[in-house]
């Protein structure tokens, strides 16, 4: 184990952590629920569990893998891993389904985590991926849980400049231009990469959020990145659709 992937594990496994993670409620989970029908009774991995109790909506089957030992400890369910998603210890063409929820963005390099997922699950099999996309470093930076009043005035310009960079129609903007560049690398077939920005994680302090993101990742970009390697993608289907979308990738294994 590398000291990276120690610190990481250190931080996952620290109860402040553990007790934040439990107690906030992701209304995204009632997306994965309505699809959990079509696969009870088979073979389902979730990619980041944490305490989750998804598992009970998808039968014995179900396959929950985390870094955090802790948190696994604190759920009843026998089929729990503890172990790096980006290196899986699950048999080639085994999986009916993977699934992640938020928890892309906390890998140092997530087109690994991709990668496994393209291994493990069978032909036919689905990859789900409800993320948060377009993580920002400075969610991890001090200055940006500070109240204004305690703020210096370079601080608060900061804070100005990041709400502005925060504003969806900034951050269209920015992205449309990129998003075309990588549906020309994919017809071409010149980018096989999964593109991502690295940042860098705030793993001392316990703020929540995306304070502790490893990578900025475009929905766009991982959607890519599966056709690439053969997929069916399912949501969203078209080419304007994936440019212009902004929310869950479901592919689907040839």
């Amino acid at each position: 184990m590398d000291e990276t992937q120690k610190i990481i594990k250190e931080f996952y496994n620290r109860k402040e952590y553990i007790e934040k993670a439990a107690k906030s409620s992701n209304s995204r989970n009632k997306f994965i629920l309505s699809i959990a029908i079509n696969f009870v009774g088979k073979f389902v991995l979730e990619l980041g569990c944490g305490v989750g109790s998804l598992g009970s909506y998808f039968g014995e089957k179900y396959i929950g893998v985390d870094i955090s030992l802790t948190a696994l400890k604190q759920v009843s369910n026998r089929n729990r891993i503890c172990a790096d998603i980006s290196c899986l210890p699950i048999k080639d063409n085994s999986i009916d389904m993977v699934f992640s929820i938020c928890t892309l963005e906390h890998i140092p390099d997530p087109q690994k985590v991709l990668d496994e997922c393209i291994r493990i699950l069978k032909p036919g099999g689905l990859v789900l991926h409800d993320d948060a996309w377009h993580c920002c470093s400075r969610v991890g930076n001090p200055i940006y849980h500070k109240s204004l009043s305690s703020c210096s005035c370079r601080e608060i310009l900061l804070k100005l400049f990041w709400s502005v960079l925060s504003l969806k129609i900034v951050k269209g903007v920015l992205l449309f231009p990129q998003r075309i560049k990588r549906e020309i690398q994919l017809i071409i077939k010149r980018n096989p990469k999964l593109n991502f920005k690295k940042l860098t994680p705030n793993l001392e302090q316990v703020y929540g959020g995306d304070a502790d993101a490893f990578a900025a990742i475009d929905s766009h970009a991982v959607a890519l990145y599966y056709i690439y390697h053969g997929f069916i993608l399912i949501r969203p289907r078209s080419i304007f659709s994936r440019i212009m979308h902004r929310g869950t990738v479901i592919c689907k294994k040839p």
